[in-house]
């Protein structure tokens, strides 16, 4: 017996036609449109994902981490700030004690106002760091590390001259100037160049640490023992800048001249 096949109409084949048609057919934009099978393994997957927690509380977890990351850099930078204005005011006390007499200057209340003038001020260089550290490469590193460790030597150097005896005072000063000095002026300079590449804070900041720390130590040393008190300066204007910059977002520069 042949089995009978149903007519098509023509108005159905020409509908089905053209969706398929209208399936394949490409958008504006020249991009295939994709068509949902449903019902399927991928798709089912797809739709489960979606649906899934998983994926709502990684992406709340990660917002939370790079929030709580940002308020936690701009702290760092704040209270840099602070650290580096009060630094530079007891490198300026420090300064002018000498200006006194020579024995203001060696008492121990200026070997505690060395201790802290050093102790602030990587305090405030670890605050330029936080702002602008990732903006610049090996050279602010190894300006920031070696800055770091010229203050450090100083300001052991003044914590034992604070607490032992004058046995030690000529090679504790020697660690003080012109060993930390002359370490920390490096570390100055290289960082004041990475600061003019980073493009995050003004140029004035950059030159500042360029210029700034080798003039006062030789002008202190050749024509006028006190002018590290322009040293004192400069890292209260940075600290400034720093207090006032503690709000914005630390990751694309600036680029402010």
């Amino acid at each position: 017996m042949r089995s009978v096949h149903a007519p098509t109409l023509p108005g159905r084949a020409c509908a089905s036609q053209n969706s398929v048609y209208a399936n394949f057919a490409e958008s504006p934009k020249g991009e295939v449109r994709r068509i949902p099978i449903p019902r399927t393994p991928v798709n089912k997957l797809s739709a489960a994902v979606r649906e899934s927690t998983v994926c709502h509380y990684w992406s709340v977890d990660k917002l939370r981490v790079s929030r709580e990351e940002s308020m936690t850099s701009s702290n760092i930078i704040r209270w840099g700030g602070v650290a580096a204005m009060l630094g530079g005011v007891f490198w300026i006390v420090w300064s002018l004690l000498g200006r006194v007499s020579f024995e203001a200057a060696g008492n121990p209340f200026a070997d505690l106002m060395l201790l802290l003038a050093a102790l602030l001020t990587l305090g405030g260089l670890v605050g330029l760091h936080a702002l602008q550290g990732s903006n610049y490469g090996r050279i602010g590193r190894a300006g920031f590390y070696t800055a770091a460790v010229g203050l450090l030597l100083q300001a052991l150097a003044a914590l034992v001259l604070l607490m032992s005896s004058d046995a030690w005072e000529v090679t504790l000063q020697w660690l003080v100037a012109p060993a930390g000095s002359l370490i920390v002026l490096v570390g100055l300079v290289l960082y004041g160049a990475a600061t003019l590449q980073a493009r995050v804070l003004a140029r004035w900041c950059g030159i500042g640490l360029i210029v700034v720390p080798p003039l006062a130590f030789y002008m202190n040393s050749k024509i006028f023992y006190g002018s590290l008190a322009l040293f004192g300066v400069l890292w209260v204007a940075l600290g400034y800048v720093l207090w006032t910059r503690s709000g914005m977002p630390t990751q694309q520069p600036s680029r402010v001249r």
